[in-house]
């Protein structure tokens, strides 16, 4: 039996040293004092890597991180030694004090446990959870960042070619001034509509086209009524008076193509919109309105890609920044554990001390 390992749940760490009368219940109060002592001997120490190392994680000091000090102090103070082997350097004396202090009742048992169960219960599962939450947002903010992206370049080819369609360069701030067209004239003779051309004339315009329609209409019925021969048509025609020039099929389709292809000209859309342009500013101010908004638009996405980056960066900072912290937990926790391992078998004649359970699936993965 007694060379059975002794296996503690490292759950119940600190209950089972304080059971077992390994230190007293009301180690916090003795832990307290050690620690204001802590924090006044860490205001003077020797320029030393190790120690700036230790000193590090000031809040996480423990134990055996105070024997660590004692013995790198025992090197670069020891021009203070005197013949009878004391040390003169306050220190020494200082780290000394703090070491028998903890010593005392073996506090240090009771606080390096409730250390160890805090990095276990606590401090890596939170430290885990900010980093998986860190890594979803840079995740989302990744994706964001693609479409926002694809968005702004969607709106700069849909404004590109609104501002092509107009004549109008990417560079163009004053979109106003650059698609009134002068008016045709400004001699001090006629002035709005009145200083028109006919075509250049909206009302007039669509009559005319309304009459080349007509017109076109008319042109179709006869050739149609030309193309067409029967009975009924030949005996008509026999008695009708007809005109001394008759038009012939080739002429009526020829006036007819012609038609079509002025009325089609005139109904072209830019030239429409162009007039449009010059004869109505409500119409100048709504295709300002929509090139100013497509902008806009743009403007928007881009923005909100530039944040989507900035947050993405923000994560990426959160991340190293957290990994390095949980690092430095895992690290300590372990080396807890094993001093504790090491320090609870002295206690029982050098029995296998194994402190189980959940730790092993928090710092190691098992």
């Amino acid at each position: 039996m007694e060379h059975l390992p002794i296996d503690i749940h490292s759950n119940k760490l600190l209950d089972w040293l304080l059971s077992r009368r390994h230190c007293p219940k009301n180690w916090r109060e003795a832990v307290e004092a050690v620690r204001s002592k802590i924090s006044h001997a860490i205001q003077d120490m020797p320029e030393n890597e190790q120690i700036l190392t230790i000193l590090s994680n000031a809040q996480y000091i423990n134990y055996f991180h105070c024997k660590q000090i004692v013995d790198i102090l025992r090197e670069t103070e020891k021009e203070t030694k005197n013949i009878f082997g004391m040390y003169s350097s306050q220190r020494m004396k200082d780290w000394k004090e703090i070491i028998s202090l903890y010593e005392k009742d073996n506090v240090y048992l009771a606080e390096a446990a409730n250390f160890l169960q805090r990095f276990v219960q606590y401090e890596v599962p939170a430290l885990r959870k900010q980093i998986a939450k860190a890594e979803n947002t840079s995740g989302e903010s990744e994706r964001k960042e693609r479409d926002y992206a694809k968005q702004a370049a969607e709106s700069r080819r849909n404004l590109d070619k609104d501002l092509a369609k107009w004549s109008l360069s990417a560079k163009v701030r004053d979109l106003r001034g650059e698609l009134v067209i002068p008016p045709v004239a400004d001699d001090g003779i006629a002035r709005g509509e009145e200083a028109l051309p006919i075509l250049d004339h909206l009302g007039l315009r669509t009559e005319f086209l309304d009459e080349l329609d007509q017109l076109a209409s008319f042109m179709d019925f006869r050739l149609q009524d030309e193309l067409t021969e029967c009975g009924a048509s030949i005996y008509l025609d026999g008695m009708a008076q007809k005109p001394t020039v008759e038009a012939g099929v080739e002429e009526l389709r020829a006036w007819l193509t012609e038609l079509k292809r002025t009325s089609a000209e005139l109904s072209e859309p830019n030239k429409m919109q162009r007039l449009r342009m010059r004869t109505s500013p409500r119409f100048v101010d709504e295709i300002v309105d929509q090139l100013e908004q497509k902008r806009r638009l743009e403007a928007k996405y881009l923005r909100q890609e530039q944040l989507s980056t900035q947050r993405l960066t923000q994560c990426a900072a959160e991340i190293r920044s957290a990994q390095k912290l949980l690092d430095g937990v895992v690290e300590a926790a372990k080396g807890l554990q094993e001093e504790l391992e090491k320090d609870l078998s002295k206690r029982y004649n050098g029995r296998e001390v194994y402190i189980m359970g959940e730790i092993n699936a928090v710092l190691y993965g098992s």
